[in-house]
């Protein structure tokens, strides 16, 4: 489903979630809202996410698939789960790793070199071959939901809301549910495969990640519509921009010009 600016709230903040003290909250969603926390209050400051109460059986399930996918992840360039549990008066959370950083949206914005570029690209391709490698599809790849870190400048790609087990059995009750006729994912880098219905496996996130290589390495979308419906037309039937196009003042080599066409193309 497309995601939603989150609605504010005008609830009493939160102080004590399970073992955790609540530090301050750093963000809210249609669902759920992150906290900086400290477990007994003396250990580190971690990122922790909640299901706000009350929540349906779909958002617990899609809570739980989170925390579960977020766990058997192991790479330097993936978020990876700290601990998870389930607080007094029945609210879910998980503890992430908490670090500070831009966004690669905001990066990009920034125009890095071709050193910082290409460095990107390479730890792109190793955080979502190590995704794939767990037998996980992200289903959400984009610029907002990939960070690089302050004093590292190395990447995260964090947000495993939407994500799923590649192999899961579709009439498992586990599996999340989205409203019938609903998209997963952001318009601009859906692939055409999930527009038409299919769940996607690997070749879903290939098409996104080729996506967010296109604006890394000229500043642009390869394809761009006026709004999230007319996104879904373009995915579906318009040709991609070239690299060459989208940047004519740079010789652009053939080989990087091919990758991208094959990440972009219409059919997984």
């Amino acid at each position: 489903r497309f995601q939603q600016e989150p609605a504010r709230r005008g609830t009493k903040a939160l102080t004590q979630i399970g073992p955790y003290r609540v530090v301050e909250e750093l963000g809210q969603g249609g669902a759920g809202d992150v906290y900086v926390a400290q477990r007994n209050g003396t250990g580190p400051m971690v990122a922790l996410k909640v299901l706000r109460l009350p929540a349906d059986e779909d958002d617990e399930a899609r809570f739980e698939r989170e925390a579960n996918i977020s766990g058997i992840l192991d790479n330097p360039y993936t978020i990876s789960l700290l601990d998870r549990g389930l607080s007094d008066n029945g609210m879910r959370y998980m503890a992430l790793p908490l670090f500070t950083g831009e966004t690669l949206k905001q990066v990009i914005a920034s125009k890095p070199d071709a050193v910082r570029t290409f460095r990107y690209l390479e730890q792109l391709l190793l955080g979502v071959a190590a995704v794939h490698s767990a037998n996980v599809v992200h289903r959400d790849l984009k610029p907002s939901n990939i960070i690089v870190q302050s004093g590292k400048d190395t990447i995260k790609i964090v947000d495993f809301g939407l994500a799923r087990f590649i192999k899961a059995n579709r009439s498992n009750k586990d599996e999340f549910r989205t409203m019938a006729g609903a998209i997963s994912g952001s318009p601009a880098y859906v692939a055409p495969e999930t527009i038409c219905g299919d769940h996607g496996g690997a070749p879903t996130d290939v098409y996104s990640l080729g996506i967010v290589f296109f604006e890394l390495l000229t500043g642009k979308r390869p394809l761009t519509a006026p709004t999230a419906y007319s996104y879904l037309k373009e995915h579906l039937i318009a040709t991609p921009l070239c690299l060459r196009q989208a940047q004519p003042g740079l010789d652009w080599d053939t080989e990087l010009e091919r990758l991208i066409a094959r990440m972009l193309a219409k059919h997984p």
